[in-house]
């Protein structure tokens, strides 16, 4: 199973590195793009949504909303790491 994971950077200069995207963060996200009459399709909304989500879980920001956090976000930047092939096949 590949894992996603966000580093993103404030205004303030304080980097989040590889902050590791849940499936709850993925739900969370697809509401946040209903709420807001976005499209759900992969691009920088719905990856700022994806960052929000992780941020707000992981306690890095105190952001309200998505809005908040867009004022004091500085950048982002999603990454996948492929499947350990050490991790056993659930199937």
């Amino acid at each position: 199973m590949n894992k996603t994971y966000v580093t993103f950077e404030l205004i303030d200069g304080n980097v989040h590195r590889e902050i590791r995207v849940l499936a709850a963060d993925k739900v969370r996200a697809e509401g946040i793009c209903r709420d807001n009459g976005w499209p759900l399709v992969e691009g920088p909304r719905f990856h700022v949504a994806l960052t929000y989500a992780a941020a707000k879980r992981a306690g890095h920001t105190e952001a309200a909303n998505v809005a908040a956090f867009m004022d004091e976000l500085a950048d982002y930047v999603l990454s996948a790491t492929e499947a350990d092939a050490s991790e056993p096949d659930p199937t």
